[in-house]
Formats: structure tokens, sequence, C-alpha cells
């Protein structure tokens, strides 16, 4: 049995002993926590990229989507050129075997003097240039 001069010193460790094992049950809890909370995070960080990974997704099918709608679009823009080439053509036949051979072809590049031009230099200016 211990000697009682020592009775202070046991109770005091024991007291000791006994905060230590408050601080590390606390410590533990405090460490599950962090743990379950970083473990959240790490869904939440995978959930948000998986987030971004669709949004760049649809962002580039769009993008596709908007590349392939332009091609079209110069396609039969080329296609109704052509067409208006044909047909001014056919049209200039047509008058030579009429024996109308005059100049229409003048008056129908300048009826396309009147009409708005694109835009190719940026400045909003759509007229023809002389």
């Amino acid at each position: 049995p211990p000697r009682p001069s020592m009775k202070p010193q046991i109770d005091a460790l024991k007291t000791e002993l006994s905060t230590a094992k408050g601080r590390s049950a606390d410590l533990e809890r405090a460490l599950r926590e962090a743990t379950d909370r970083v473990t959240w995070l790490d869904r939440a960080l995978e959930a948000e990229k998986g987030k971004v990974r669709n949004l760049e997704a649809s962002r580039r099918a769009q993008r596709q989507a908007l590349d392939d709608l332009v091609t079209d679009l110069d396609q039969k823009r080329l296609s109704e050129d052509q067409r208006l080439r044909d047909l001014r053509n056919e049209a200039d036949a047509y008058r030579k075997l009429l024996g109308h051979d005059k100049d229409h072809r003048q008056a129908d590049d300048d009826d396309d003097d009147r009409r708005p031009q694109p835009d190719h230099a940026g400045d909003g200016d759509t007229r023809r240039l002389p």
C-alpha cells in the first residue's frame, strides 16, 4: 500500500490523469468531427468538379452546335449565291435569245448597291464602297 505521505501526490496524479483522459476524449471527438468535415468537403468538392465537367461538356457541345450552324449557314449562303448567279446567267441568255441584249446586268448590279452590305470593317457602316 502507498505511504500516507504520498497520498497528496497520488491524488494529484489521479486528477491529472482524469484531466488528461478528458482532454484526450475531447481531442478524439474534435478529430472525428474534423475528419467528418473533411470527408464532407471532399464529397462536396467532387460534386462541384462533376458540375464543372458537365458545364464544360455542355459548353463544348453548344460551341460545336454553333460551329455546325455557322457552317450550314455559310453553305446555304454559298448555294444561294451560286443559284443567284445561275439565274442571272439564265436571264442574260434569255435576253440574248429575245434580242434584248441591253445592259440589264448593270441594272441588276445597281440594285445590289442599294441593299445593305455586310459590315466587314466592324464599324457599323454597311454602305458599299464606291
